[in-house]
């Protein structure tokens, strides 16, 4: 809090802080949600903590916002790799996308949404926090928006950063990650579509993930051999993560890595 209060004071608009004691991320996204409303506000935005907006980011967030029938402004993130990122692995470049590109679904490390999707006479809306500790609540949050609707849209030149850790870097890490991700889709669509429909849909996708996995594992034991034989190997093992995740996502079986807070 006194943190808050000393960049306050040279702060150009007032800021309003909001502890959230509840743990897990959608408890506190949701906070932030009715701090807003508390105030009044027409458009909400989110980054995450562990990013820095370009200093135009938010009039060019605004400016795609203000175009006629938009609900929903998503930007990229623009990752910095440290220099002991290993050769293995797939450094993201810049997603590109058509300016107003409409979207499926959206995250909250660069969005900004109209207040009417959480309104009861809109689409009263809240993050699930049966995604406390999983992640994922955003993904859900606005797949719902979408299925109810909303219109999301790409801004290609509101662009925050994030510095990625070395701890990110890790396959352990990256496997984990890859896994979780793919639960978390599976749960979202069990809560919109139901069983069926989602085993339906699912399955196809998670079979030829797991059959990519198996061409590519091999691959493994060439791992010594170069750069090159590392990333196919390293593919088949996220590919081979993302089908077993997907898989397992039709259980009861959640990975909570959220329920531990690891400084990054």
């Amino acid at each position: 809090i006194d943190i808050v209060a000393e960049v306050e004071k040279s702060a150009p608009y007032p800021i309003e802080y909001v502890n959230e004691t509840e743990l897990g991320i959608p408890f506190a996204r949701n906070a932030a949600i009715e701090a807003s409303r508390a105030l009044g506000a027409e458009w909400i935005a989110f980054i995450d903590d562990d990013e820095v907006a370009e200093q135009d980011w938010l009039v060019r967030m605004c400016h795609r916002a203000g175009h006629f029938g938009v609900d929903v402004v998503q930007g990229p993130s623009r990752q910095e790799y440290p220099a002991e990122t290993p050769d293995w692995f797939p450094r993201r470049s810049l997603a590109v996308r058509e300016n107003g590109e409409t979207l499926r679904t959206a995250s909250t490390n660069n969005v900004m949404f109209h207040h009417s999707l959480l309104e009861v006479s809109g689409l009263g809306l809240r993050f699930d926090t049966r995604f406390r500790f999983t992640g994922g609540s955003d993904s859900d949050f606005f797949n719902r928006a979408t299925q109810r609707g909303a219109r999301i849209v790409w801004e290609q030149s509101a662009v925050v950063s994030e510095s990625v850790p070395p701890s990110r870097l890790r396959l352990s890490w990256q496997l984990a990650r890859v896994f979780r991700v793919a639960t978390n889709a599976t749960e979202g669509e069990l809560q919109r579509r139901g069983f069926i429909l989602t085993f339906i849909k699912r399955t196809p996708k998670n079979l030829l993930r797991l059959m990519r996995s198996a061409m590519l594992l091999p691959l493994l034991l060439l791992w010594p051999l170069g750069a090159s034989f590392r990333r196919l190997a390293f593919l088949g093992l996220k590919s081979g993560a993302s089908g077993l995740g997907g898989f397992v996502g039709l259980t009861q079986f959640r990975a909570e890595p959220y329920r531990l807070v690891d400084g990054e």
